[in-house]
């Protein structure tokens, strides 16, 4: 029996039978929203493509994202439902535990970052976003 668990989105953990085994699920604004749902395209094939058909490939990825991640909490949200019906505890991570993890990611991002030139633009402007999302209060 697991005490407790943070896998995947409470849909697809709801598949996988995780209600079955752990008596609570701890919810936190740290972890991602939903899954990542990632698209791989041949590089030769993709500077193949003419401009204009590069951006409707662009257009349509963006809009399966979108689609994916509404379809992702509307299931999470039924799930939900089931996970209490079942007896599973749902909880907020305690924020002690909700802190250390934010540090270690930080510090964890940080060494990543001082390595890698690209891992580090990309890490400034996540955190230039959170600094907007900050001053908005949202978390």
């Amino acid at each position: 029996v697991i005490d407790a668990f943070e896998y995947a989105s409470p849909f697809l953990n709801w598949g996988m039978g995780f209600h079955e085994v752990a008596k609570y699920l701890y919810q936190s604004p740290s972890r991602a929203p939903t899954d990542n749902a990632h698209v791989w395209v041949n590089r030769d094939d993709w500077e193949a493509l003419p401009p204009d058909l590069q951006r409707i490939v662009i257009n349509a990825c963006s809009v399966a994202g979108i689609d994916y991640t509404a379809d992702a909490f509307m299931k999470d949200d039924v799930a939900l439902v089931e996970y209490l019906n079942y007896g599973t505890e749902i909880l907020p991570i305690p924020a002690a535990v909700e802190e250390a993890f934010l540090e270690a990611a930080k510090e964890f991002y940080g060494a990543k970052a001082a390595t890698d030139p690209l891992y580090k633009e990309i890490l400034d402007s996540h955190w230039e976003f959170k600094a907007i999302m900050d001053r908005a209060g949202i978390k």
